[in-house]
C-alpha cells in the first residue's frame, strides 16, 4: 500500500477491467521522469488478479521496454481514500465513482480534461493546489474519454494507447515543473 505524505502526491488511474487502458497509463506514468507523485491504476468491475490485456501489455513493452506483472485491482473506497487524484479513462468511470463514493467527485476528473488544463498551466500552480485547480474548470466533452480496447483488436488496442500517450504527454510534462 502507498503511504500518503505531504512531500509527495498521488494519481490513479481508473478503468473498467483494469487490465487496458489504466493500467498502461499507470506504466507510462511510472517510466516518466516525474518525482513526488506516486502512480497506481484500479478498475470498476474487475475479476481480481487478471493478467493485462495481451495487446495492451505488448504496447505496455514497446512504450516503457519493461515487462509488467500486472494483476487487476478492484476499486475500493479504502484504496481512493488514499489518492489526491483520480484520473478515469471514460465517463462511465467517473459516474461509478460519484455514485459510490460521492465525497470523490472533487477529485476525480477523466483524462482529457486534465489535459486540457494542464496545457496552459498557470504560475504557481503546484502538487498542493493541482485538484482545486483542475477542478475550477472541469467541463468535460466527449474527447475527454478513451473507448475501451478490450477485445476490439490490436488497431483498437493501437488506437487507445496512442489517444492516452497525447494526452499524458501534457499531464506528465506538466507535472515535472509542478514544486
Amino acid at each position: 500500500m502507498y503511504q500518503k505524505d505531504d512531500a509527495h502526491s498521488s494519481i490513479l488511474f481508473v478503468c473498467t477491467g483494469n487490465i487496458c487502458r489504466s493500467p498502461y497509463a499507470e506504466a507510462v506514468a511510472q517510466n516518466s521522469d516525474v518525482e513526488r507523485v506516486h502512480f497506481a491504476s484500479a478498475g470498476t468491475h474487475v475479476q481480481p488478479g487478471q493478467k493485462m490485456d495481451r495487446q495492451m501489455e505488448k504496447l505496455t513493452i514497446a512504450r516503457t521496454g519493461k515487462f509488467t506483472d500486472h494483476a487487476a485491482r478492484q476499486l475500493t473506497y479504502d484504496l481512493i481514500s488514499e489518492f489526491d487524484i483520480i484520473v478515469a479513462m471514460a465517463r462511465e468511470h467517473r459516474r461509478f465513482i460519484i455514485s459510490e463514493w460521492p465525497n470523490f467527485g472533487q477529485k476525480t476528473f477523466l483524462i482529457g480534461q486534465i489535459q486540457r488544463r494542464l496545457s496552459t498551466p498557470p504560475p504557481g500552480l503546484n502538487l498542493n493546489n493541482l485538484c482545486e485547480y483542475l477542478w475550477a474548470d472541469r467541463m468535460a466533452v466527449k474527447s475527454d474519454s478513451i473507448d475501451d480496447p478490450y477485445g476490439k483488436g490490436a488497431a483498437s488496442a493501437r488506437r487507445s494507447a496512442r489517444l492516452i500517450d497525447d494526452h499524458l504527454e501534457t499531464i506528465l510534462g506538466s507535472l515535472e515543473h509542478l514544486s
